[in-house]
C-alpha cells in the first residue's frame, strides 16, 4: 500500500516491512526537501511500526551534508528506534558520491539499528524476512 509520493520519494507499506523508494529527482532536492521527506519517513515509521525498512536507494542522487547528517541523527534516526524499528536494508547506488554520502548518513546515526549494504532486492529483502 503506498502511503507517501513526492517527486523525490515514494513510501510503500507491505505487510512485514517498510519500502522506500528514491527517483532520479533526488538529484535537484534541497536540503528542505531532505528534511520533509525524513519526517515523512519517521512519521510513518512510527504511525505503523514496522521492524524492518527497505530502502531503494539505486536513483538516490542527493549529497546528504554534515549538517543534514547531524539533523537526522536528532531528528529521525531517535524516532525509529523509539518506534522499534530494527533492520534496515539499503539497496545503493552505483554512483560513489551518493552511496558514500549514504554509508556517512547511516554511520553518523550510530544506533541499534542494524543495517546491510545490497546490491541486489531479493537478497536484501531474504534478510530482512528472515
Amino acid at each position: 500500500m503506498q502511503l507517501y509520493q513526492t517527486n523525490f520519494l515514494t513510501i510503500n507499506l507491505h505487510e512485514n516491512f517498510i519500502e522506500l523508494i528514491w527517483t532520479k529527482e533526488s538529484e535537484r532536492a534541497k536540503a528542505e526537501d531532505f528534511k520533509v521527506w525524513n519526517n515523512a519517513i519517521a512519521d510513518m515509521v512510527e504511525k505503523h511500526s514496522p521492524t524492518c525498512m527497505l530502502a531503494n536507494c539505486l536513483n538516490y542522487f542527493f549529497t546528504i551534508t554534515p549538517e543534514l547528517q547531524e539533523w537526522s541523527v536528532e531528528n529521525v534516526f531517535n524516532r525509529f528506534e523509539k518506534a522499534g524499528l530494527k533492520r534496515l536494508a539499503m539497496l545503493m547506488s552505483t554512483a560513489f558520491i551518493s552511496q558514500l554520502s549514504i554509508e556517512q548518513f547511516v554511520e553518523e546515526a550510530n544506533t541499534s539499528l542494524i543495517t546491510r549494504y545490497y546490491d541486489n532486492e531479493s537478497l536484501a529483502k531474504d534478510w530482512l524476512l528472515k
